[in-house]
């Protein structure tokens, strides 16, 4: 009996020291800052941030690297050459060469070369299909569209019509340009008959209504680089 009396005075000793009742708390506050953190560095990571820890004290910084801008490269004229009318141009880009005559029934001069914004097909049929009496074809005022453009370069045959030319300049901004016939839906024309290497030939320039200035700058810089062989 003595030692369980004695068994039982030793389970119920004072404690050594008081309980300690701040200690999970505080173990808890850092569990909950640590998730903090790595909540923090997980959505940096997922933004993009990137984050550069400049010092080991608290004055860190968390800096945002600004995305590189993409660039669109520029696209380069075509060149063309017509061995069969010996010519040669470069073509900007946004426009496109007609594989046909646009104007069949014309013979001097008659049609080598026709640009436009857009694919443009003769008029089936016979017959003159021209919009007016500078014979603009119908396909080109009902197609190219008001800020669309086109672009006409004929040939006269020697001894064959009635016109006078002028020499061409190096600049097409400097030829003697007038007025086509009046067109409908609000387009515009203008014209210059030229001669080079013993040539002549008559340029036509269409505008839509609402055409930008950049189509006769487009057009203008075509013609910069046309080139006829003797």
């Amino acid at each position: 009996m003595a030692d369980l009396q004695s068994l039982l005075e030793r389970a119920a000793a004072s404690p050594a020291r008081p309980p300690d009742v701040a200690g999970p708390y505080r173990r808890r506050r850092r569990n909950v800052r640590s998730g903090f953190a790595l909540v923090v560095v997980a959505a940096a990571a997922t933004a993009g941030v990137a984050i550069t820890n400049r010092s080991s004290g608290p004055d860190a910084r968390v800096q945002v690297r600004a995305p590189k801008p993409v660039s669109t490269p520029k696209q380069a004229p075509t060149p063309y050459r017509d061995k069969t009318n010996r010519m040669s141009i470069s073509i900007a880009p946004g426009w496109q060469r007609m594989p046909r005559a646009l104007r069949p029934w014309l013979f001097s001069p008659h049609e080598i070369l026709s640009l436009a914004t857009t694919s443009l097909s003769p008029t089936p049929g016979p017959g003159n299909h021209a919009a007016c009496a500078s014979e603009i074809a119908q396909v080109v005022v009902d197609r190219i569209g008001p800020d669309g453009g086109y672009m006409s370069i004929d040939e006269w045959r020697q001894g064959q019509g009635i016109y006078t030319s002028e020499p061409r300049t190096l600049r097409a901004a400097d030829l003697h340009w007038s007025a086509l016939c009046p067109l409908p839906n609000g387009m515009t024309g203008q014209g210059a008959t030229v001669h080079e290497a013993g040539r002549d030939f008559t340029i036509s320039l269409v505008f839509g209504a609402h055409a930008r200035a950049t189509r006769r700058a487009e057009l203008y810089a075509m013609l910069d680089t046309l080139h006829f062989d003797p």
